[in-house]
């Protein structure tokens, strides 16, 4: 219990400076011990630049891997986006919720998503909502 609260004295792998706090290093990277903040940084920026699946699902753009979005499940999108087609995505899904696909008027607080078999896409107000139940056999 002695030394369970010091802090050890280490150094870099890569550039010998002396640090408190280490990161390792990942297998791939092939570094033998710890790693100081930026060495980290720069080995994780370098090793995941180079990854080509680091596109955009819908642009194709390059961002780098750490400026791409994951997709909401609902949007149908295999891969990331980038910021400017996240936002557009976005945009396009907060209409839809809003307005009534059938008439056009606010959905309200609570959106009422349309059935499959009913043939619509998108979300229903409280109204459409129980014109297209009552219709249903």
């Amino acid at each position: 219990m002695a030394g369970l609260f010091s802090k050890k004295k280490a150094s870099c792998a890569l550039c010998k400076k002396e640090i408190t706090h280490t990161h390792k290093p990942k297998r791939s990277w092939k570094v033998e011990g710890s790693l100081c903040a930026d060495c980290y940084l720069d080995l994780l920026e370098k090793n995941f630049e180079d990854d080509p699946e680091d596109r955009c699902a819908v642009c194709s753009a390059e961002p780098g891997s750490f400026n791409l979005w994951r997709p909401k499940k609902g949007w149908g999108v295999k891969g990331f986006l980038c910021k400017s087609c996240f936002e557009e995505r976005e945009r396009e899904d907060d209409d839809l919720r809003n307005s009534c696909c059938q008439c056009g008027s606010s959905t309200g607080i609570f959106p009422r998503r349309a059935k499959e078999e009913w043939g619509m896409k998108g979300f229903l107000c409280r109204q459409c909502w129980k014109n297209a139940q009552s219709r249903q056999p």
